[in-house]
C-alpha cells in the first residue's frame, strides 16, 4: 500500500516524487499497489467527475502529471477502489477506514517522505500497528519505506 499525502509538497517537486515511488515499487519487486492519498479524483474516472475530498487547496496541473505517470506505468497496476465503483454516493469515511484496514495488513506500506508528504496521524497509527503485528506476521515485508525527491530511501 502506498500513503501519499500529496496537498502540502510543492509542485515542482511532485514529478519527482511520483518517479521516486515508481522506482521504489519496481525495486521491492510489487506490482499491484492500494494507492490511499488526499489526491481530489478517483483515480480510475479520467472526467474528474467523482470527487473524493473538497478540502484540497492549490490542486493543478502539477499534481494530475505527478498522479498520470504513477497510473500509466506498464508494470504498475494501481489499486483505487473508488474509481472503480459504480456509484458516487460513498462514504468517505468509510474509504479511509478501508484504506487503514489496508495498510496494516500489506505486504508493503510506502509513504511519502520529506519533500514528497507529510507525517500524519493516519500514517503514524498505521506504523504502530504493523510495529506490533510485524512480530507475528511473516507476510509483511517492512515496517514502512518512504519515497523522496530524488531517491527512495529505506527506513524499517
Amino acid at each position: 500500500m502506498v500513503h501519499w499525502r500529496m496537498e502540502t509538497v510543492s509542485p515542482s517537486g511532485l514529478l519527482s516524487c511520483a518517479q521516486s515511488l515508481v522506482e521504489t515499487i519496481l525495486d521491492i519487486g510489487i506490482r499491484t499497489v492500494w494507492l490511499a492519498t488526499d489526491y481530489p479524483y478517483a483515480l480510475a474516472k479520467g472526467d474528474h467527475k467523482v470527487t473524493k475530498s473538497s478540502t484540497f487547496r492549490d490542486f493543478g496541473p502539477a499534481h494530475k502529471q505527478a498522479i498520470a505517470s504513477l497510473i500509466a506505468h506498464p508494470d504498475i497496476e494501481v489499486v483505487d477502489l473508488l474509481g472503480r465503483m459504480a456509484t458516487t454516493n460513498v462514504d468517505m469515511g468509510v474509504m479511509g477506514i478501508l484504506d487503514k484496514l489496508v495498510g496494516v495488513d500489506a505486504d508493503v506500506f510506502l509513504a511519502g517522505g520529506v519533500g514528497c508528504g507529510r507525517s500524519s496521524s493516519f500514517t503514524k497509527q498505521i506504523v504502530q500497528e504493523r510495529e506490533y503485528r510485524l512480530l507475528e506476521n511473516e507476510h509483511m515485508l517492512n515496517i514502512v519505506d518512504t519515497f523522496t525527491p530524488h531517491a527512495h530511501a529505506l527506513h524499517a
